[in-house]
Formats: structure tokens, C-alpha cells, sequence
């Protein structure tokens, strides 16, 4: 449909989500208004992540540089560096198989992704207005329609379609239950852990091999490191502890975390390299899902997307990801929906971006049940039901075949390009990964 016959739409928070569904917007509406509180790119008071490791999923970095013109050059200018997720060194319980597998990205800090993005809207379109240092303070509804955001020093801004990408800060919740909308139910998972950062210059010759490597947790070791090559030739590593262990701050314990990880390697790297950065330490290891999907109402006009809905557990590295994917979701109801209109479906929107993100949350799910004294809300049924039952078969299955990839190198190309949202969990499910996991288990 063309942006002639949809008026303004309002996006609150200019964070990836928010920027992203503007793309979107701005071939569907005449104006797009971007409301974002923090004053500017970085720092960021309320992003108190955004210091962390935020890696650029396969799948969202071709959406990005298709929905983005000038992404990946842009990215590149500002010394990103490419890479292949295929041939990172990654541990999971041993070293996974390396190769080309064409799952290609780039590696940079969440500052410089979130300044290119901008700088690329604003090239891209003409359509879009960002104000920045502004405070959304509620809705204003009418017959059931969400019809103006109110900011914070009185004024009301009208739209046909209003965006909330506030991330975990929405207040969705309170203010449509404040006009007499249920509240939606959520699903917590909270693994007892927490994150440092910090920010290293590499040995000379030492960071040739790799832009990230990773060391996931093992069931004996509650430990996770992350080390990457951003911008600027240096190494961003970041290390999680679950399970009530958490990364010391200071670097004596930083590097002591290190060496405690499932293999030392990271530990040897750092030792070596130069700190140039104070420690950054970012809360808990959880994932949270509003259900709005699941609503009997809401309020059209409306929409939630990116952390004020589905905020995926960080050590996936799927969020920016999913931004990407929910802007195409976004632009594809909208052009076949009256998505905003007096008779839209709102509820539908949250539906199909349920649906779409559905499979990676049963996906990470299947892991983070494993953790021990994880904290799950709702918790499972005391008494097992049919679903919940053939539930924990599926995420039986899907360890199973994690363990098993290791051992076969198309089966890992597999995990990884469903870690990258290039393909469903769901693939997994198909004959031919089923029985290359049998065989690999059987080697294993």
C-alpha cells in the first residue's frame, strides 16, 4: 500500500527495533515520527547493555543490508570487520568443525551498529523525523483505538499507527490496562547470572585467526565467554556466569573468570592483550515474553514489538536479529492488512510475530531448562500434561542434537544456521539432521 493513503505513524524508542520498523514504515506512511529519550547514540542511560557483546546474526545482517542501503559499505568505513559464523572457533563441551559455511556477518560494537542505522535511515528516506531527549508519558485512545501518544511536557501527538519499541522499559502494559484492556501474561526465565565487558588491544598477530570466538557453558561449567573483534582493531570480550556465579569486575577476577571457562584459550588471549576499557557489568541472564498475542483485546492502532515484547536471553545473541525480522513482518501486514486503520487487526500483528518468533524461543528454551535452580515463570505443570510432555521430548531432542553436531560438520552448519535464524528449529525435525544426529551420537 502506498504511503498517499496512510497518514503519520509514531515509533516510540529509537533503540534496533525502533529503527528498523521505521524503515519499514517509511514506504508505508506518509511521516514517520521516532520518539527516543535518550539524548543520543551512546552512551545510552537507558541501554545499560548496550556496552556488551551484541552479535550481528547471519540472517540479520542480509535483512539489514537489504533494508539499508549503504549498510554493509557503511559498516565496513567504520572498520566493522566481515566474517564467516562458520569458521569462528566455538566450544561446546570440544571445538566445533570450522568452514565456509556462507553464514557472513560483521562485528562491531552496539554503538557504532545503532550510529550506522540511523545515519543509513536518514540517507534512505525522506519521510522520517527522530526526536531525541523526548518521553512518552501514555496513550490517548478513542473507541477502542489507540489515536495519540502524550509526551511528557503536555502535548499530544496524533497517528494512524503507533509503534512501541521501548524495549524492556514499555509501559504498554499499565497503560492499556489503564483504559480497561486485560494484562497480558508473561513467561520469565531467569538463569541467576549477570555479565561483564570489558574492552582490550590485542598482542600484535593475535586476533589474525578469528573475529569472535565462543565458549558456551558446559553442564558441569556455568561459564560463558564471548571474545570479538570490533572497530578499531580491539577485542571486545564478554564473560556470564549463571547459576549464581557472576564475573568479577575488577581485572585480577575478570581474567581469574577467564581461566575458569570450559577451556582457557580466551584466558591466554587476554592475559596477553592491554585493557583499555573500565568494566561493564550488566544485571541477570534472563529472557522475558509478553503475550500479547494471547489477548481476547487490544487496541487497534497499536503495535509492540522488539524487548517490549520478546526479549530473547542475551548469550543467544538473536536480538538484533529479530528486530530485523519483525520490521519484514511488520511490512508485510501492512501491506496486505489495514494494519492501524479503524477496522485493523492489531491482535492479528501480534499473532503473526508470535508465531514468527515462536520456534528460537522453544529453541533456547530447551537449554536454559537444563541450568540448575533456573527460574521459570509460570513454572511446569506438577502434574505433566500431554503438550507439556511431548514438550520436554522435543527439547530432549534438540540437546541431543546439539551434543551430536559436534561430530558431524553438516549437522553443525545446521545448529548454526539456526543459532543465525537462517532456518526454523523446526528444519531440525526433518529426516536427514535426525538421522545424521543418530549417527553422530552413535561416533560421538
Amino acid at each position: 500500500m502506498s504511503a498517499s493513503r496512510r497518514g503519520q505513524a509514531i515509533v516510540v524508542g529509537a533503540g534496533i527495533a525502533g529503527i528498523t520498523a521505521a524503515r519499514a514504515l517509511a514506504d508505508r506512511f506518509a511521516r514517520v515520527h521516532v520518539i527516543e529519550r535518550d539524548p543520543g547514540v551512546t552512551p545510552r542511560p537507558h541501554v545499560p547493555h548496550q556496552p556488551h557483546t551484541h552479535v550481528l546474526g547471519a540472517q540479520g545482517y542480509r535483512l539489514l543490508c537489504r533494508q539499508f542501503a549503504g549498510f554493509d559499505e557503511d559498516m565496513a568505513a567504520s572498520g566493522a570487520p566481515r566474517f564467516d559464523y562458520g569458521q569462528c572457533p566455538y566450544f561446546v563441551g570440544r571445538w566445533a568443525p570450522r568452514g565456509p559455511f556462507g553464514l557472513v556477518s560483521r562485528s562491531s560494537t552496539r554503538a557504532l551498529l545503532e550510529a550506522v542505522l540511523r545515519r543509513r535511515l536518514a540517507a534512505c528516506t525522506k519521510n522520517v523525523e527522530l526526536a531525541t531527549d523526548q518521553r512518552v508519558r501514555g496513550y490517548v485512545l478513542g473507541d477502542d483505538r489507540v489515536t495519540a501518544v502524550r509526551l511528557e511536557d503536555g502535548r499530544t501527538l496524533e497517528a494512524d499507527l503507533i509503534v512501541d519499541a521501548a524495549g524492556m522499559g514499555s509501559k504498554t502494559p499499565e497503560w492499556i490496562a489503564g483504559h480497561g484492556f486485560p494484562t497480558p501474561d508473561r513467561t520469565e526465565v531467569d538463569l541467576n547470572g549477570g555479565v561483564v565487558t570489558r574492552l582490550f588491544r590485542p598482542a600484535p598477530g593475535k586476533a589474525d585467526d578469528f573475529v569472535i570466538m565462543n565458549i558456551r557453558r558446559t553442564p558441569g561449567n556455568p561459564r560463558h565467554g564471548v571474545l570479538s573483534l570490533v572497530e578499531g582493531g580491539l577485542w571486545r570480550a564478554s564473560l556470564w556466569g549463571i547459576a549464581g556465579t557472576r564475573p568479577d569486575k575488577e581485572l585480577p577476577g575478570f581474567l581469574a573468570f577467564a581461566r575458569s571457562l570450559p577451556v582457557s584459550t580466551m584466558a591466554e588471549l587476554l592475559e596477553d592483550a592491554e585493557p583499555v576499557s573500565p568494566p561493564y557489568r550488566y544485571g541477570n541472564a534472563w529472557a522475558q515474553w509478553i503475550h500479547y498475542e494471547r489477548l481476547p483485546r487490544f487496541p487497534e492502532g497499536l503495535v509492540v514489538i522488539g524487548d517490549a515484547t520478546f526479549h530473547p536471553n542475551y548469550e543467544h545473541g538473536q536480538g538484533i536479529t529479530f528486530c530485523a525480522m519483525t520490521a519484514d513482518v511488520l511490512g508485510a501486514h501492512l501491506d496486505h492488512h489495514e494494519l492501524g486503520a479503524r477496522h485493523g487487526s492489531s491482535l492479528h500483528f501480534q499473532r503473526e510475530l508470535a508465531a514468527t518468533v515462536a520456534p528460537w524461543w522453544d529453541w533456547n528454551l530447551a537449554t536454559e531448562l537444563t541450568v540448575p535452580d533456573v527460574q521459570a515463570t509460570p513454572a511446569p505443570p506438577a502434574t505433566p500434561t500431554l503438550a507439556s510432555r511431548v514438550t520436554a521430548l522435543r527439547h530432549r531432542y534438540f540437546r541431543f542434537m546439539r551434543q551430536a553436531s559436534v561430530h558431524d560438520a553438516r549437522l553443525w552448519q545446521a545448529i548454526i544456521e539456526v543459532n543465525q535464524a537462517v532456518r526454523s528449529p523446526r528444519s531440525l525435525l526433518h529426516p536427514e539432521p535426525v538421522w545424521r544426529a543418530l549417527r553422530a551420537g552413535r561416533a560421538g
